[in-house]
């Protein structure tokens, strides 16, 4: 099973093609072991390896997070001032845990949970700056003529913005 959960979560991290997927297998592998000996490392590293911002926009952790609290008993670790550590998963021990429903979670793609979320996504200036280089490319091809003044506006504002960069 760790060897399994090992491929997966290496195409997941190297991949853009199969992302989805991979990461798919590897939840699925990770909440079977936590299922089986109560071991939340394998859940811990699929949250972790969701941090790079290039997979977080693919699979949503906000989508694994509540698929993952929704199918077993576990939540946040607290921290030393009482409040949630939004880092480390634990076993919820408390009155009001969840069963673990292995068959449930087995189910679903754990992106479907985050659907309708309002995470909040982090960017850099070089994004956005890429952003719109690949915009005024677009534009600036022969295949696109502007329809309207403000389109030939924007295209000739474009051209001046592009200079700058």
């Amino acid at each position: 099973m760790t060897a399994k959960f090992e491929t997966y979560l290496s195409r997941a991290e190297k991949s853009v093609k199969g992302v989805a997927d991979n990461y798919r297998k590897a939840a699925y592998i990770a909440i079977e072991n936590f299922g089986k000996h109560g071991d939340l490392s394998l859940c811990q590293r699929v949250l972790d390896s969701m941090k790079h911002e290039s997979r977080a926009r693919v699979v949503k952790r906000s989508g694994f997070l509540t698929w993952l609290f929704a199918f077993a008993p576990i939540t946040w670790a607290i921290d030393e001032n009482g409040k949630p550590n939004l880092k480390t998963l634990v076993k919820d021990k408390g009155d009001n845990a969840v069963t673990l429903d292995l068959k449930g979670a087995l189910k679903v793609d754990f992106w479907t949970y985050s659907a309708n979320n309002d995470e909040q996504v982090t960017f850099n200036g070089d994004e956005v700056i890429e952003a719109v280089k690949r915009v005024i490319k677009k534009y600036s091809s022969d295949r696109y003529h502007a329809k309207d003044d403000g389109a030939d506006t924007l295209a000739k504002l474009s051209g001046l913005v592009a200079a700058n960069f």
